[in-house]
Protein backbone atom coordinates (compact mmCIF):
# COMPACT_ATOMS: atom_id res chain seq x y z
CA UNK A 1 0.00 0.00 0.00
CA UNK A 2 1.62 3.49 -0.71
CA UNK A 3 1.43 6.47 1.56
CA UNK A 4 -1.29 7.97 -0.53
CA UNK A 5 -3.26 4.93 0.31
CA UNK A 6 -2.96 4.44 3.65
CA UNK A 7 -3.68 8.24 3.88
CA UNK A 8 -6.61 8.30 1.82
CA UNK A 9 -8.18 5.09 3.87
CA UNK A 10 -7.06 6.41 7.47
CA UNK A 11 -9.08 10.07 6.48
CA UNK A 12 -12.02 7.73 5.11
CA UNK A 13 -12.21 6.15 8.61
CA UNK A 14 -11.84 8.76 10.95
CA UNK A 15 -14.77 10.56 9.36
CA UNK A 16 -16.77 7.23 9.45
CA UNK A 17 -15.64 7.34 13.17
CA UNK A 18 -16.69 11.05 13.51
CA UNK A 19 -19.96 11.06 11.40
CA UNK A 20 -23.15 11.84 13.44
CA UNK A 21 -25.65 8.48 13.46
CA UNK A 22 -28.78 9.23 11.24
CA UNK A 23 -30.96 7.15 13.08
CA UNK A 24 -31.57 5.54 16.39
CA UNK A 25 -30.61 2.03 15.91
CA UNK A 26 -27.39 3.69 14.31
CA UNK A 27 -27.14 5.70 17.93
CA UNK A 28 -27.07 2.23 19.86
CA UNK A 29 -24.89 0.75 17.41
CA UNK A 30 -22.09 2.94 18.46
CA UNK A 31 -23.00 2.26 21.92
CA UNK A 32 -23.92 -1.11 22.40
CA UNK A 33 -20.60 -3.12 22.51
CA UNK A 34 -19.30 -0.67 25.23
CA UNK A 35 -22.65 -1.56 27.38
CA UNK A 36 -21.97 -5.19 26.58
CA UNK A 37 -18.32 -5.00 27.68
CA UNK A 38 -19.08 -2.84 31.12
CA UNK A 39 -16.57 -0.60 29.75
CA UNK A 40 -18.86 2.52 29.25
CA UNK A 41 -16.64 4.58 26.75
CA UNK A 42 -19.04 6.26 24.88
CA UNK A 43 -16.92 8.41 23.87
CA UNK A 44 -14.30 5.87 22.37
CA UNK A 45 -15.33 6.47 18.88
CA UNK A 46 -13.78 10.19 19.25
CA UNK A 47 -10.85 9.49 21.05
CA UNK A 48 -10.17 7.36 18.36
CA UNK A 49 -10.72 9.63 15.83
CA UNK A 50 -8.44 11.77 17.42
CA UNK A 51 -5.70 9.44 17.93
CA UNK A 52 -5.63 8.20 13.96
CA UNK A 53 -4.18 10.78 12.45
CA UNK A 54 -0.80 10.32 14.47
CA UNK A 55 -0.60 6.67 13.65
CA UNK A 56 1.75 6.17 10.57
CA UNK A 57 1.52 3.70 7.49
CA UNK A 58 5.36 2.25 8.94
CA UNK A 59 4.18 1.69 12.47
CA UNK A 60 1.23 -0.43 10.89
CA UNK A 61 3.52 -2.02 8.65
CA UNK A 62 6.05 -2.95 11.67
CA UNK A 63 2.45 -3.81 13.64
CA UNK A 64 1.61 -6.61 11.66
CA UNK A 65 5.15 -7.89 11.04
CA UNK A 66 4.71 -8.37 14.60
CA UNK A 67 1.98 -9.63 15.59
CA UNK A 68 0.69 -11.57 12.56
CA UNK A 69 3.83 -12.33 10.71
CA UNK A 70 5.77 -13.31 13.08
CA UNK A 71 3.35 -14.24 15.76
CA UNK A 72 4.52 -17.23 17.69
CA UNK A 73 1.67 -17.67 19.33
CA UNK A 74 -1.10 -20.58 18.86
CA UNK A 75 -5.08 -21.04 19.89
CA UNK A 76 -6.74 -24.23 19.98
CA UNK A 77 -10.35 -24.27 20.47
CA UNK A 78 -12.39 -27.28 21.43
CA UNK A 79 -16.14 -27.37 22.34
CA UNK A 80 -17.76 -30.51 23.56
CA UNK A 81 -20.95 -31.13 22.80
CA UNK A 82 -22.44 -33.49 25.04
CA UNK A 83 -25.36 -31.79 27.91
CA UNK A 84 -23.49 -32.58 31.07
CA UNK A 85 -26.90 -34.95 32.78
CA UNK A 86 -26.68 -36.70 29.72
CA UNK A 87 -22.89 -37.61 29.68
CA UNK A 88 -21.84 -41.13 30.26
CA UNK A 89 -18.40 -42.17 32.20
CA UNK A 90 -16.73 -43.04 28.82
CA UNK A 91 -18.02 -39.86 27.36
CA UNK A 92 -15.68 -37.25 30.25
CA UNK A 93 -12.79 -36.52 29.05
CA UNK A 94 -9.64 -35.79 30.82
CA UNK A 95 -8.41 -32.52 30.41
CA UNK A 96 -4.41 -32.96 30.00
CA UNK A 97 -2.03 -31.22 28.25
CA UNK A 98 -1.96 -30.54 24.91
CA UNK A 99 1.29 -30.51 22.39
CA UNK A 100 2.09 -28.67 19.11
CA UNK A 101 4.57 -30.49 16.89
CA UNK A 102 7.48 -28.43 18.30
CA UNK A 103 6.79 -29.92 21.48
CA UNK A 104 5.62 -26.59 23.16
CA UNK A 105 2.76 -27.25 25.65
CA UNK A 106 0.08 -24.84 26.39
CA UNK A 107 -2.48 -24.43 29.11
CA UNK A 108 -5.90 -25.63 28.42
CA UNK A 109 -8.73 -23.48 29.56
CA UNK A 110 -12.08 -25.45 30.22
CA UNK A 111 -13.58 -22.54 32.06
CA UNK A 112 -14.47 -19.29 29.51
CA UNK A 113 -14.11 -17.19 32.48
CA UNK A 114 -10.43 -18.30 33.08
CA UNK A 115 -10.60 -17.11 29.21
CA UNK A 116 -11.39 -13.88 29.97
CA UNK A 117 -8.96 -13.22 32.60
CA UNK A 118 -6.00 -14.27 30.68
CA UNK A 119 -6.97 -12.03 28.61
CA UNK A 120 -7.94 -9.09 30.77
CA UNK A 121 -11.44 -8.75 29.36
Amino acid sequence: MSEQEFTNNRSSYIQSLTKAPTNLPAVFSNHDSQIANGKYQFDIREKKAAFLPKVTLNQIVELFEQCVINNKAHMLVAVEGIVTADRKESQILEYKSLEFGNSKTFDQISDISKLYQRLNM
